[in-house]
């Protein structure tokens, strides 16, 4: 829990009572590595502060292969839902891709308290608005046609991520397969620095 009023407290000063609200309706939850958070069609009415690890959203295919849609790494949110106003199952699978620790709040709970709290409403809007950053890149990303170009921007642009994915994992992130990852990692070191 502390870890959550840390990182929160580097961007907004939450008030007593807006810390209470996280320590007595917040719960503080362990998953281990390839385990579910949920599976399709399922839904978990939780908004969930990664404090450490990391998650995605995936989609199978009839091929049985999982397409990874988006990804959660730390300091980051995710839903058991749609979205934080929603109580509509998002239709993926949630896994844990390393050993995730996370901060889970009943949704109900936090779509009643945001207008009372303002600190910890703008707190929710700074994460929006990273994640929205964050789905820009990989849609611009995502819009390079050529794979091994698509693998060069991503990991020009989100070096982090890049480092903590598998080469598995980043391929079926990017939707590469791995001959065209080691072509990708090529033309990167090929680039000036």
């Amino acid at each position: 829990m502390e870890r959550f009023f840390t990182y929160a407290e580097q961007r907004v000063e939450l008030n007593p009572e807006e810390k209470q609200f996280i320590r007595a309706h917040g719960r503080i939850r362990r998953y281990a590595k390839k385990a579910y958070y949920l599976l399709a069609g399922e839904r978990k009415k939780t908004w969930c502060f990664v404090l450490s690890g990391l998650l995605a959203g995936m989609h199978h295919r009839g091929d049985s292969r999982a397409d990874l849609l988006w990804i959660a790494q730390q300091y980051e949110y995710f839903t058991g839902t749609k979205h934080t106003f929603s109580d509509q199952a998002e239709g993926l699978d949630i896994q844990i891709l390393r050993p995730s620790e996370l901060l889970e709040l009943p949704l109900q709970q936090v779509r009643t308290v945001l207008p009372q709290y303002p600190q910890l409403a703008e707190l929710f809007q700074i994460l929006l608005r990273k994640k929205l950053m964050m789905t820009r890149m990989l849609f611009n990303i995502q819009k390079v046609t050529d794979g091994a170009f698509r693998y060069v921007a991503f990991r020009q642009q989100l070096p982090e991520l890049e480092r903590q994915l598998t080469m598995e994992e980043t391929c079926r992130f990017l939707n590469i397969i791995p001959t065209t990852y080691k072509k990708g990692q090529q033309l990167f070191f090929k680039l000036p620095s």
